[in-house]
């Protein structure tokens, strides 16, 4: 997170990173996002989704590789997705 930059845009990147994981049934991830100052300067750009820095906050990879074999276990049962487990 860009402590010093445009808090509007901080805000827009916020909202935007917010619905897309809620559409995407993205729980833990890291995401960088960009502006194109001349071509669309109030539009949160998507350059990169990188879940390995959200495993840390998890416990590392094999308590996330075990969290990950639940729910899919759980999907491929037709079972609802679970709030995220207390870690």
């Amino acid at each position: 997170m860009d402590h010093e930059g445009n808090p509007r845009l901080k805000k827009k990147a916020i909202r935007a990173v917010e619905r897309f994981c809620r559409r995407a049934g993205i729980q833990v991830a890291g995401l960088d996002i960009l502006y194109d100052s001349k071509r669309y300067p109030d539009t949160p750009l998507f350059l990169e989704i990188n879940y390995y820095f959200g495993r840390r906050g998890l416990g590392g990879s094999l308590r996330f590789y075990d969290l990950f074999e639940q729910a899919a276990d759980r999907w491929l049962a037709g079972g609802e997705p679970e709030e995220m487990p207390e870690l």
